[in-house]
């Protein structure tokens, strides 16, 4: 308490330099002008009435994550009501497009308790499910001073968070405890979370397994596979800096052994198309780039997919993935989407972001996992030459990502234990 104390003297100080950050944030374009006053706890649209579930995730990659359970429960309950925030302009058009009509969208509000309590003022949730790990003091504590039920969703504390919070342990208690429980995907998430106070921890999977499988245009792919043909190819998905070097120099070594070798690097960041352009132009690859329309010759090694949003029209095209920023050291991508496609993955050893999840799926020999950069050419080469050993990874892949589904349901039936809904 001594701690939610001072945290609120010292913001209430502060409060002319967080309106000012919000004003920076506008001026950069990454908050909403005509949503601005929902930072600050005012609603855009009335409560409807009835039980309200609230769900909150950060950016995109969190909010999505609880879409197939919102789904869940309204099955379930077609009467409950649902409000879903973020904090971000990119989420916030994620969510026009993919939430239910049933699903109202707000901003969420800055963690000052004048925002905070005229948030829960006017919504009045009667429970708060916070996906992953935002810790936000007065949120948590105006959640719990108004009864509302609270719990963590895809639970998850890095080992360098955990240390952090271990060194204040009654700072963490206060913190930790102010949720009711939490659902998580392993063991070690359970240790830390309850050391860390929280008082019921479920090991149930990830959550993000039960997203909607990445969507794609059937005409466009049926028109890739016509362009391309029985040509072997491998896709270079979600690269950061030097691994498109490294995929490149793959194609070119390998394009000697394996007759007709085509390519396609899906960058992590579109805007740097221009740089891989260059590095495939000084290797002597020819190369076709997306967004300029270009089109792919027998002659092309490389296909450059600079483009937003068609990551699921790419994993359907090629059965071979590398998983960029596993090598870059930025704690891999996302492994889910390709699993659920039907993907034989590939990942480097910086895995950070995903640790548990690319130990399960390598333990389970869902994916192959590289210990050094220069043997990613020897582990593409395999599974292009040898279907059977393809297929067989893909199928564990997508095995593994088809039993991590249950998670929604054993969350649902832990809710109507509590009689929560």
């Amino acid at each position: 308490m001594l701690f939610y104390r001072f945290y609120t003297f010292i913001l209430f100080f502060l409060r002319p330099l967080i309106s000012l950050y919000i004003f920076i944030r506008l001026l950069k374009g990454k908050e909403d002008r005509a949503r601005l006053k929902e930072r600050f706890g005012h609603a855009s649209v009335k409560r409807p009435y009835g039980e309200l579930f609230w769900f909150h995730g950060a950016s995109v990659g969190e909010t999505q994550s609880a879409i197939c359970l919102i789904e869940k429960l309204h099955k379930a309950n077609p009467k409950l009501k649902f409000l879903m925030t973020s904090g971000t302009t990119s989420s916030a058009s994620f969510l026009k497009k993919r939430l239910p009509d049933y699903v109202i969208h707000q901003y969420v509000p800055i963690d000052i308790p004048s925002a905070v309590r005229r948030f829960l003022h006017h919504w009045r949730p009667a429970i708060c499910f916070r996906i992953d790990s935002e810790i936000w003091p007065v949120s948590l504590y105006e959640i719990k001073k108004m009864g509302i039920k609270h719990f963590l969703l895809n639970a998850r504390i890095s080992d360098r968070s955990f240390e952090k919070y271990m060194r204040k342990k009654r700072t963490s208690k206060f913190l930790f405890s102010s949720f009711d429980g939490a659902f998580t995907k392993g063991d070690e998430e359970v240790e830390k979370l309850k050391a860390l106070g929280v008082p019921d921890v479920y090991s149930y999977g990830n959550l993000k397994f039960s997203n909607a499988v990445p969507g794609h245009d059937p005409k466009e792919l049926e028109s890739l596979k016509n362009i391309i043909g029985k040509r072997p190819l491998w896709l270079a998905a979600s690269t950061r800096e030097g691994e498109e070097d490294l995929a490149l120099n793959v194609h070119r070594d390998l394009k000697k052994k394996i007759k007709g070798l085509f390519t396609i690097i899906l960058p992590r960041h579109p805007k740097r198309a221009e740089e891989i352009i260059d590095l495939a132009e000084k290797k002597g690859l020819n190369i076709a780039v997306r967004s300029k329309g270009d089109t792919i010759e027998k002659d092309t090694d490389i296909y450059l997919a600079d483009t937003m949003g068609e990551m699921g029209l790419f994993y359907r095209l090629a059965n071979v993935v590398f998983l960029g920023r596993t090598i870059a050291p930025y704690g891999g991508s996302n492994p889910i989407e390709p699993a659920q496609l039907h993907c034989s993955i590939i990942i480097g050893q910086s895995t950070f972001n995903f640790k548990d999840l690319f130990k399960e799926m390598k333990d389970s020999g869902s994916l192959i996992q590289i210990k050094h950069p220069s043997h990613l050419q020897g582990t593409v080469e395999r599974l292009l030459i040898d279907p059977l050993m393809s297929t067989t990874l893909s199928s564990k892949a997508f095995k593994h990502a088809e039993n991590q589904k249950k998670v929604v349901d054993k969350i649902i039936r832990r809710l109507r234990q509590d009689e929560l809904i």
